[in-house]
């Protein structure tokens, strides 16, 4: 039996499938890559091809408009698990999944609701929900 593998993150990440971009002084050209899980302060990207990267480069995930500076705390082949230097911050371009996956799943049942409700299609409705932080009371 193989021994058990604790997972050393402070921080839980959500799975994704995101398009990042790897810039890195000194190449004209972006690295394409897909951001396979992610929290505030790291994640888990996937390259197309092989390619050792520097300990330190920037990460966009331009979909979520975030960017931070990464520096690589593991490889495997076209894997690379990276710590996010510049914590990211849960806004308008974060998804709550990045909170909760469940979030994103009660979004999309709801999503789905409401649209059979109203007659229209899925992809017409758009839901927006804030969370007030709790009172000092």
């Amino acid at each position: 039996m193989g021994a058990l593998v604790r997972d050393r993150r402070l921080r839980r990440r959500a799975p994704t499938i995101l398009e990042g971009r790897i810039k890195i002084e000194g190449r004209s050209s972006d690295i394409e890559c897909t951001v396979r899980d992610l929290s505030d302060a790291g994640a888990q990207i996937f390259l197309h091809h092989p390619l050792e990267l520097p300990p330190e480069f920037m990460l966009s995930i331009p979909k979520r408009g975030l960017s931070s500076r990464a520096r690589i705390r593991w490889s495997r082949d076209k894997r690379h698990g990276v710590m996010l230097l510049q914590d990211l911050p849960v806004s308008e371009h974060s998804s709550p999944e990045i909170l909760n996956p469940r979030i994103h799943t009660i979004l999309k049942d709801a999503r789905s609701q409401l649209a059979q409700l109203m007659g229209v299609s899925e992809d017409t409705v758009r839901l927006n929900f804030e969370v007030d932080p709790p009172s000092r009371d």
